[in-house]
C-alpha cells in the first residue's frame, strides 16, 4: 500500500498528465464526491458496469485502503493476504521481493529487472492540501 496522501496528490497529477483533468488538486478534490458518487452507485448496482469517471477522479477515496481490505476479507483470511508498504518496497525491493516468496512458498527468483518505470516528477503538494488529506485519511487508515 501506498501512503494515501501521496497515491491522490500522484493520481492528480497523472490525470493532468494524460489531459482528464483540468481542475487544481484543491478543486478536483472539493468537486470529487459530486463527481465520482454517482458512478460508486453505478458500479455496487451493476457489477459489470466500469467507470472511467471514477478510475480518473477517486482521488481521495482509492485511498481509503480499509475498504479493499474489508472485501477481500469476505473472500481471504487475513493469513492468506500480505500487505506491503510501497515505499519500503520501492526503497528496497530486492527485500520486499524476498518477503513476498517467503509468504508465498515460493523460490527465490534472481532475475528481476528493478527498473523504475513512469516515475511522476512534479511539484510538491501544499503542505494546507496534505494536511487537509493527513486528517481525511486518519480515521480510515
Amino acid at each position: 500500500m501506498r501512503n494515501p496522501v501521496n497515491r491522490a496528490y500522484s493520481h492528480h497529477q497523472m490525470s493532468k498528465r494524460n489531459g482528464f483533468e483540468k481542475s487544481s488538486f484543491a478543486e478536483a478534490l472539493d468537486k470529487e464526491d459530486v463527481r465520482i458518487n454517482p458512478e460508486l452507485d453505478k458500479m455496487i448496482a451493476d457489477e459489470y458496469y466500469r467507470s472511467s469517471d471514477y478510475l480518473n477522479y477517486s482521488y481521495q477515496q482509492r485511498g481509503v485502503y480499509i475498504d479493499y481490505i474489508k472485501n477481500w476479507s469476505d473472500f481471504f483470511d487475513r493469513e492468506r493476504m500480505m500487505i506491503i508498504n510501497s515505499e519500503d518496497f520501492y526503497s528496497n525491493t530486492k527485500k520486499s521481493m524476498r518477503k513476498v516468496e517467503q509468504f508465498l512458498g515460493i523460490s527465490v527468483w534472481e532475475k528481476y529487472n528493478f527498473k523504475r518505470y513512469a516515475p511522476g516528477n512534479y511539484a510538491p503538494m501544499d503542505s494546507k492540501l496534505r494536511k487537509r488529506l493527513q486528517e481525511f485519511y486518519e480515521p480510515h487508515n
